[in-house]
């Protein structure tokens, strides 16, 4: 691949074909029951009977044959009946109560998330997390990217050709479940600056008109303190027991064998990363781990974390959750925590145009639209690696798929739009990446914003929109499920794939 190619990206659109002219399966089993509901009543009671059942098979056929906010109505209804039955049940509404019983090894958190198990390994003191659901462990690192938004285009492409090949390398190792790719905005605390300064003045001899330089610097510090935003970004590795079931066995099963498998992916995961042009500047401790988590739940906690340094660094694992937690009835596209209101968004569509790399920097950079102020932010992008023959696979269907639906419209007189073509153009690009050897990725992204009220919520809103807007990204709320969106992305396991 040239360089000049690589200096622009472009995604596919969002797959429209369903299985039949656009209907999923949700939507083919609902109106395989209305359509069942009308035969029946028509073959028992005749045409009176089949009117008279029109009050069920007519509303499920309409039901069948719509979408909202490109989800099938019957899964958008499902999502609300789910929602409504767990605020009558208190399902929506957590309350973290110290004094009362718990299971043992249970986290504080609300949901199947208590299940989550946080260990440490015992040779590299990283944080291995082990979701007992999905039965995977993941890791996590801080990467140091670099300044790579600050790259000119020729570095950029070369980081981002680099990169696509450690991703690439992925999908051929056995095992590996998902890959998170995360990016985290926040206001920042000086206090390590003004740290480093004064050490720095008490370590030095300075010389003669230093004075009037200190005095600036510290002037520059003051004039920053309400102003400063920290950018980190993290990869999250989470590796399928099941799939690696036979080393587990051999290694013994049980913790003890987790944490060995854990530990054995962090030299190859650090040298691909850092082949790649990046660089892993530590793997997250329990603490530090738990630490993501509880500075998302309560922000304004997040001064206090970072003074703490050395052994008392990050947060323990008994403090992991937020102390309370409320998803608002009336309000299904935001959750509350303890000193913070969020709203997750899933991005559904991507560019579809030439675009450069760093796209993502409007995003990255984004501030709120009532004030000159960062949007606080968590963005992850969960990566599902596809092997070759079941890449090859899917594209068939997609590609059978598409030509079957071609053939129905062209029976029906029907002309194939060019969303359609474009749509195909898109899968055959695919299938030649494929076997050109790139790798092969489903990937979701998911975007959660915070703010300290419901009014600021609205401005950091529509500021990232803004941004969202300018990287050519289309977001979608995701009503009734923002608890679990909040909690995927606040502490990164490899979830988020379906």
């Amino acid at each position: 691949m040239s360089m000049s190619s690589l200096r622009s990206v472009r995604f596919g659109p969002l797959a429209t074909q369903g299985i039949l002219f656009g209907l999923g399966m949700s939507n083919l089993v609902t109106l395989a029951i209305a359509t069942l509901v009308l035969l029946a009543s028509l073959m028992r009671f005749g045409v009176p009977g089949a009117a008279v059942s029109a009050l069920l098979w007519f509303p499920l056929m309409v039901v069948g044959l719509l979408h909202v906010h490109r989800v099938p109505l019957p899964v958008y209804l499902m999502w609300w009946g789910v929602f409504m039955f767990r605020h009558f049940s208190g399902g929506t509404k957590y309350r973290f109560r110290p004094e009362a019983p718990r299971a043992h090894g249970a986290l504080h958190l609300p949901g199947r998330r208590a299940g989550l198990a946080v260990w440490e390994g015992p040779t590299s003191g990283a944080a291995v997390v082990m979701d007992p659901f999905e039965r995977t462990v993941s890791i996590t690192a801080e990467i140091d990217v670099h300044g790579f938004l600050l790259l000119d285009d020729d570095e950029q492409a070369q980081v981002v050709a680099s990169w696509s090949r450690a991703l690439a390398s992925f999908t051929q190792r056995d095992g590996i479940a998902r890959v998170v790719m995360q990016e985290r905005t926040a206001p920042a605390s000086l206090d390590p600056a003004e740290r480093s300064f004064a050490a720095a003045k008490t370590r030095r001899s300075l010389p003669e008109g230093a004075t009037i330089v200190m005095t600036a610097y510290e002037g520059v510090l003051e004039q920053l303190r309400d102003q400063a935003v920290a950018h980190q970004n993290y990869l999250t590795i989470a590796i399928s027991l099941r799939a690696r079931a036979a080393e587990v066995k051999s290694l013994g099963g049980g913790q003890a064998a987790a944490v060995a498998i854990a530990e054995l992916e962090l030299s190859a995961i650090t040298d691909a990363v850092e082949k790649s042009g990046f660089r892993v500047r530590r793997w997250l401790t329990p603490r530090q781990w738990v630490g993501l988590g509880r500075v998302a739940f309560d922000p304004e906690y997040a001064a206090e974390v970072e003074q703490r340094t050395g052994g008392g660094a990050g947060v323990d694992v008994a403090a992991i959750g937020p102390m309370a937690l409320e998803e608002p009835v009336d309000k299904p596209g935001l959750v509350r925590t303890d000193s913070a209101v969020h709203t997750t968004m899933w991005i559904h569509e991507w560019p579809r145009t030439d675009t450069a790399p760093g796209f993502m920097q409007p995003v990255v950079f984004a501030q709120r639209a009532d004030m000159a102020q960062a949007v606080s932010h968590i963005f992850s992008l969960v990566c599902e690696p596809v092997k070759t023959r079941a890449a090859l696979r899917e594209i068939e269907r997609q590609k059978k798929t598409w030509m079957t639906n071609a053939s129905l419209r062209q029976k029906r007189g029907q002309q194939i739009s060019e969303l359609d073509n474009f749509e195909f153009e898109a899968i055959r690009e695919r299938e030649q990446e494929v076997v050109s050897g790139h790798g092969e990725f489903r990937f979701a992204g998911y975007l959660t914003v915070s703010a300290s009220d419901e009014q600021a919520l609205n401005g950091a809103v529509a500021g990232i929109r803004n941004g969202l807007a300018q990287a050519s990204l289309e977001p979608q709320v995701l009503y009734f499920q923002q608890a679990e969106a909040l909690m995927l992305n606040a502490l990164p396991t490899g979830g988020g794939l379906k």
